[in-house]
């Protein structure tokens, strides 16, 4: 990676607006979520089949996410050791957590940062360049479907039955594009192996987002939204957006205030807008439950393997221990 490229993208993570203004602003916007709940008539769900099938299907989404984020970081790595792809998933669920405990919005990918620095024993800029492009192409593919779904039913007309699909398209053929254009200027610099990589990042970041969306389209039809295809994307963007700029703590606040809005802005109830960003709320703290239980699991073991390394010691330094004289002396008297 280019030191100079390196140096701006740190640079650019770093900085943050204040605790304070953050804290502000998720003040704000919870404020807005329940000034507007107070007014809105929360009610179970239609079809908890549809909304279990919803969060299985992000939770899904969420594991493709890792595994593209575990091919960028081959594309990126040096001769360090690379941890398995089951690592990747793993930690890409434990980051969810980090990012609703920690007191800004990046706080789950300076957590993979870490990891991936710590496990690869390498430098923190490969790994830092890799938790970026995770993210960029997260929001590239989003934009681009988001982009079509808006010309397609807002200018063409045109029905989800031809938008859907035609929006599925475009954004593996952009990932087709991409990953071909990447691999033909990056095959002076990189190996054939890591061109692969990279093609495949990107294929698995446009089925990320296509799954991820059709979740949340299944999570709002099982609160008995009638949510369009196409508005899913627009709406999406815009969440992924305020989640995305560091304004908040944790995402609260932008998060359902960017829901709430966006869906206003579409036609769509306060009602609906409402319901819909506490549930997508709700799914994410099933990630976090998700990444809470591999933290503790991962800490058992931990402990586990510390208490075994610790006897083995002990035994070792018994065993190694030299017999004093007075001992030896009375083993050959008889004694």
């Amino acid at each position: 990676m280019i030191p100079a490229t390196r140096s701006v993208i740190i640079h650019i993570l770093r900085w943050t607006p204040p605790l304070p203004l953050r804290l502000l602003v998720t003040l704000g916007g919870l404020a807005l979520v329940g000034w507007v709940g107070a007014s809105v008539d929360v009610v179970g769900a239609e079809s908890w089949t549809l909304v279990g099938g919803a969060i299985s299907v992000m939770l899904l989404a969420t594991a493709l996410n890792g595994l593209k984020w575990g091919f960028l970081a081959r594309v990126f790595a040096s001769d360090g050791r690379i941890p398995a792809m089951s690592s990747f998933i793993r930690v890409y669920f434990e980051a969810q957590t980090y990012s609703l405990l920690l007191p800004t919005g990046v706080g789950g990918d300076a957590y993979r940062t870490l990891f991936l620095a710590r496990a690869s024993d390498s430098p923190l800029g490969a790994p830092l360049a890799s938790v970026v492009l995770d993210r960029m192409t997260g929001l590239l593919f989003l934009s681009v479907l988001a982009t079509t779904a808006f010309i397609g039913a807002r200018l063409l007309q045109v029905g989800d039955h031809v938008v859907a699909p035609m929006g599925a398209a475009i954004a593996i053929i952009s990932a087709l594009a991409v990953g071909y254009g990447a691999r033909r200027v990056t095959d002076a610099r990189l190996s054939q192996a890591r061109s692969h990589h990279l093609f495949v990042a990107l294929l698995l970041g446009a089925t990320y987002t296509l799954v991820w969306l059709a979740g949340i389209n299944l999570l709002a039809r099982g609160l008995g939204i009638s949510l369009q295809v196409t508005d899913t994307a627009v709406v999406t963007l815009i969440v992924a957006v305020a989640l995305a700029l560091p304004i908040s703590v944790g995402g609260f606040g932008a998060r359902e205030g960017a829901f709430v809005v966006a869906l206003s802005s579409l036609g769509y109830s306060t009602d609906e807008g409402f319901r819909l960003a506490i549930a997508y709320t709700a799914v994410f703290f099933v990630h976090a439950l998700v990444g809470a239980t591999s933290i503790a699991i991962s800490a058992a073991a931990d402990t586990q393997r510390a208490i075994r390394q610790r006897r083995l010691t002990t035994a070792v330094d018994s065993t190694s221990r030299p017999r004093s004289p007075a001992l030896n002396t009375d083993r050959r008297s008889g004694c």
